[in-house]
């Protein structure tokens, strides 16, 4: 029950992060034909955009530690000797 739930959950924030970037590419769209084309930038537009990114960085790590595809970096126990390793 508890997996189900988990990967519901990672679904939900997958599609929510979909969602956040194609808002913000029409934000981005929109922004930049009103500011040269107009000549009448939008007021809080880059707040909103700064929001989404984030949101793009934090929601699809539900999906990430599911597939277990986040980085690892192990420079510093490559180099360990074998006994240091075990412990």
């Amino acid at each position: 029950m508890f997996s189900k739930f988990c990967r519901a959950y990672a679904r939900l924030c997958f599609g929510a992060c979909e969602l956040a970037l194609a808002g913000m590419l029409i934000l981005v769209i929109i922004e930049v034909f009103r500011r040269y084309v107009l000549g009448d930038p939008t007021q809080s537009s880059l707040e909103i955009t700064e929001y989404l990114l984030v949101s793009i960085g934090v929601l699809p790590l539900a999906v990430i530690l599911q597939h277990d595809r986040h980085v690892n970096v192990d420079t510093l126990t490559v180099r360990l000797s074998a006994r240091l390793k075990q412990s």
